[in-house]
């Protein structure tokens, strides 16, 4: 049995909507985490926290920020960690609590740009395929063989009547 495309053109556009969407929530996360990357990588601070609680993807740290507040934040280390153990951080001491990092998971630079640029290449696709159905009129609805047909005609007298 030989399957058909789908040429119902409401199908096509929210495919590519939701396209767009995704497209844009990957580039805004990418960007963001670059912002806070960016952010610790210039004025990031050394610390040793405390581990008070771990679970499977993350553990919860406590420690002192160098102005003397107590701060608390989780994060994802690259060493497995038991709940007392010490390790070493690097917050911003603009936001200790929201900006903290394992300088041992230090990013690479596929994990630094590879939410930014593959958001914007997927919006791009979305973008690129919802002009080209605008502009060659897949969003219109087909109206018959013979509207087809007449159109082709009327394209045909013209080109002739141009020359």
């Amino acid at each position: 049995m030989v399957s058909r495309p789908v040429n119902n053109p409401f199908a096509t556009a929210l495919i590519l909507l939701i396209c767009l969407g995704f497209g844009l929530m990957l580039a805004l996360r990418g960007w963001t985490d670059r912002q806070h990357v960016a952010a610790l990588d210039k004025r990031g601070q050394l610390a040793t926290a405390t581990v008070t609680a771990v679970n499977s993807k993350s553990v919860t740290i406590a420690f002192t920020a160098a102005d003397g507040r107590p701060a608390s934040a989780r994060i994802r280390t690259a060493t497995a960690v038991g709940i007392g153990d010490q390790v070493q951080i690097r917050y911003d001491p603009a936001d200790p609590s929201g900006n903290v990092a394992d300088p041992a998971k230090a990013l690479t630079v596929f994990d630094r740009w590879f939410l930014l640029v593959s958001g914007a290449m997927l919006m791009l696709l979305a973008l690129y395929g919802i002009l080209w159905h605008l502009l060659y009129g897949q969003f219109r609805p087909r109206q018959g063989r013979a509207a087809y047909r007449d159109r082709q005609r009327d394209r045909r007298q013209r080109r002739r009547s141009r020359k």
